[in-house]
């Protein structure tokens, strides 16, 4: 093994040309250069028997090689982990070299990104703050050049951040992710306005606060609007009374779609309307839910004869209205309260 590292590695040229293939390299040389088990075991030997300047130089070596795994990684940090300059050297040069590796990539970091925000001090060192920073940063980048979803890692950013007491660098970073292409718009966006919208009602302003529900209304989708509806109406009744703005952004909300799939605002639009509303206002609230019933039902006749559709022969016993009508006006309701 020693003879390996003092006649081959230090020869550049011989991997120059195995790397660009302009000359041919000997199998008997270059598949030693290359074996993963052997440098394995010399790393294991090297850790046992000798200093750690010399071992960390093999390692180093090593990474030189292009033979070194996830584990070698994993390995070398561990033996300098009384060295934290080193330790973060060590964790910049595995996400450098497995960049390329989506699975691989997300493996290191999980591994050392909980133990860098362990072992730093951002509330009392500037500089172990922006490290941390910077490796939020590098991990961002470089999942959405793999067009990952990387919600999870907004979250933890914004995490950190409010943790220090940055909440506007928080809302800031959330609001990155509501706008980036790799965030799921379906699955994943709304975690980040729920966030974002929660720290922005204990540290913003109004017109700041009001504007980010305007955004996220629309932004997201109408089948995940519900949960954001309800807490801007709560917002607007809980911290200035306003009864009207808040039943103009339930009324929005509700007609987004079908009543059966926007339950939940129509529950509590009801219970808002018993507790800060009159005869009037129920009447009024009941009246549009008929409204966005009959909006939504679909009239099966009539789309069954559209061309290339089928016609099933009970389609065309009623009309498909959502419940028979008698002659008397539908928008008069009788409540006894």
């Amino acid at each position: 093994l020693q003879h390996l590292i003092t006649n081959y590695f230090n020869n550049n040229l011989i991997l120059n040309n195995y790397y660009s293939t302009l000359d041919f390299v000997p199998a008997q040389v270059i598949l030693p250069l290359k074996s993963f088990s052997l440098w394995d075991r010399l790393l294991q030997i090297y850790e046992v028997y000798k200093p750690l300047e010399e071992t960390n130089a093999l390692y180093e070596d090593v990474i030189t090689l292009k033979v070194a795994k996830p584990s070698t990684f994993v390995t070398f940090a561990a033996l300098n982990r009384e060295n934290t300059a080193k330790w973060i050297s060590i964790l910049n040069k595995a996400f450098m070299t497995f960049s390329s590796s989506k699975s691989v990539l997300l493996e290191l970091y999980e591994i050392f990104l909980p133990q860098l925000q362990t072992r730093l001090n951002p509330r009392t060192s500037v500089c172990d703050c922006e490290t941390i920073r910077d490796c939020f940063e590098t991990l961002l980048t470089q999942l959405e050049k793999h067009k990952v979803d990387c919600v999870d890692y907004y979250l933890r950013y914004a995490r950190f951040e409010s943790s220090l007491g940055n909440y506007r660098k928080s809302i800031g970073i959330l609001y990155r992710g509501t706008i980036s292409k790799n965030v799921d718009v379906m699955k994943s966006k709304w975690k980040l306005w729920e966030q974002l919208l929660a720290i922005a009602e204990e540290n913003l302003g109004v017109e700041q606060v009001r504007s980010y529900f305007k955004e996220s209304l629309m932004t997201l989708p109408n089948s995940l609007l519900d949960s954001i509806v309800v807490r801007y109406a709560e917002y607007e009744v809980n911290a200035f009374q306003q009864y009207d703005k808040a039943r103009a952004i339930l009324q929005f909300g509700a007609e987004c779609g079908p009543v059966q799939q926007h339950a939940f605002v129509w529950d509590y639009w009801k219970k808002f309307e018993l507790k800060y509303g009159n005869k009037e206002t129920f009447k009024s609230m009941l009246r549009m839910k008929r409204i966005v019933g009959d909006k939504f039902v679909v009239d099966t006749q009539a789309f069954s004869r559209l061309e290339n559709n089928v016609e099933f022969v009970s389609s065309g016993i009623q009309t498909g209205s959502a419940a028979p009508k008698d002659k008397s006006d539908t928008m008069e309701i009788e409540l006894d309260i």
